[in-house]
C-alpha cells in the first residue's frame, strides 16, 4: 500500500464546512481552526464508549489535516491497525461536518487506495490476545490493585462495556427495585435507554447474581478514578478484555450465540422486544447463571 500514489490532479475540495462550521478558506489549517472541536467530543461521546470516543477524538484531531487537506501520505506510512483507527476517526469527523466532507473523504480514499482492510490483514481468531492473555491481565490487576476487584469482579459476571459497567454499578446501588427483573432474574438496562441504548452500541439485559449487589456497594471510583488507578501501578486499562472473557467463556459452557449476543446487545431494539424478553427465556438465563457462577470458581478468582 506504501507505493499507492494519488490520481493525478487531485486537489483539496472547494467546499465549505456545513452550517455552524463554514469558511470560504480552502487552507487546511483555516478549516481545522474553525471546527467546533468542543461539539464533535459532545457528538462523538454521544454515540461510542468513553474509551472508544478519547481514540476517535485525539486521532481526529491528529489526521484532520489528511481530511482537509486532500493528503494522505502520512496514513500510508501508518501499520494497518493504527491507519483502520485513523480512517475510522476520519470518517466520524467527516460525518459531523456534513454531506460535502463524507463525499471529500470518500474521494481522498479512492485517490490513495486506502481500504478498511481484509482478512489477510486481521481476523480475529487470529488474534494475539488470546484467553490466556486476557485472563492474565485480570489477575494481574487484581493481584496489584485490591480495590480494582469490585469493578472487574462486576464487569466479568455481567460482559458490559467499560462505561457502562460503572453506570450499571450505580444504578445497582441506588436504584435496584426500579433496575432488577426478579421474576427473570435480570438488570434491565432498557429501562435506561439514555445510558445503555446508544445509537451505536447497546445493551439490554445481564443476568443477575446476588454477588453483583455486594460489587457495586463496594464501589469507590469512577471509571476515570479507576483508569488513574491503573496508571499509577503501571497497568494498561483494558477492562474491555472482562467482556471478551465473558462471552468467550459462555460459548466454551455451551450457551447459543444467540443468547450471547442478546447478553451483548447486538440486536435491533425491536428484535430483543418482539422475540426475546419473555418468560420462556428463563431456563437460557438460568443457564447463563449457571456458567458465571463456574466460572469464578474454575478461574479462581
Amino acid at each position: 500500500m506504501g507505493g499507492v500514489k494519488p490520481r493525478a490532479g487531485f486537489e483539496p475540495a472547494a467546499c465549505g464546512l456545513q452550517g455552524d462550521h463554514a469558511v470560504s478558506s480552502t487552507v487546511g489549517g483555516v478549516y481545522y481552526a474553525s471546527v467546533d472541536w468542543g461539539g464533535f467530543c459532545r457528538w462523538v461521546f454521544g454515540l461510542y464508549s468513553r474509551d472508544w470516543a478519547d481514540d476517535v477524538v485525539r486521532l481526529a484531531r491528529r489526521f484532520a489535516g489528511v481530511l482537509f487537506s486532500g493528503n494522505a501520505s502520512e496514513l500510508l506510512a501508518l501499520s494497518p491497525a493504527s491507519r483502520r483507527n485513523a480512517m475510522k476517526a476520519l470518517s466520524a469527523l467527516a460525518r459531523f461536518l456534513g454531506h460535502e466532507w463524507v463525499k471529500r473523504w470518500r474521494e481522498i480514499r479512492e485517490a490513495y487506495g486506502l481500504k478498511w482492510g481484509n482478512g489477510s490483514e486481521f481476523h480475529p481468531l487470529l488474534s494475539s490476545e488470546t484467553f490466556s492473555d486476557m485472563l492474565g491481565w485480570v489477575q494481574k490487576v487484581l493481584e496489584c490493585i485490591k480495590d480494582s476487584r469490585p469493578v472487574v469482579f462486576f464487569a466479568l459476571l455481567t460482559g458490559l462495556r467499560s462505561d457502562e459497567v460503572f453506570a450499571s454499578m450505580r444504578l445497582v446501588k441506588e436504584r435496584l427495585d426500579e433496575y432488577l427483573d426478579r421474576e427473570l432474574g435480570v438488570l434491565q438496562h432498557f429501562k435506561f435507554p439514555e445510558i445503555f441504548l446508544r445509537r451505536t452500541k447497546r445493551a439490554y439485559i445481564s443476568v443477575w447474581l446476588d454477588e453483583l449487589r455486594q460489587l457495586a456497594e463496594q464501589l469507590k471510583h469512577n471509571y476515570e478514578g479507576f483508569r488513574s488507578m491503573l496508571r499509577r501501578a503501571g497497568l494498561e486499562c483494558k477492562l474491555n478484555y472482562c467482556r471478551k472473557i465473558y462471552a468467550s467463556y459462555l460459548r466454551k459452557c455451551g450457551v447459543e450465540p444467540e443468547i450471547i449476543d442478546l447478553l451483548q446487545g447486538r440486536l435491533p431494539t425491536s428484535i430483543f422486544v418482539r422475540h426475546y424478553y419473555r418468560p420462556e427465556i428463563k431456563d437460557k438465563l438460568d443457564r447463563v447463571r449457571d456458567s458465571l457462577s463456574r466460572m469464578l470458581d474454575q478461574l479462581g478468582l
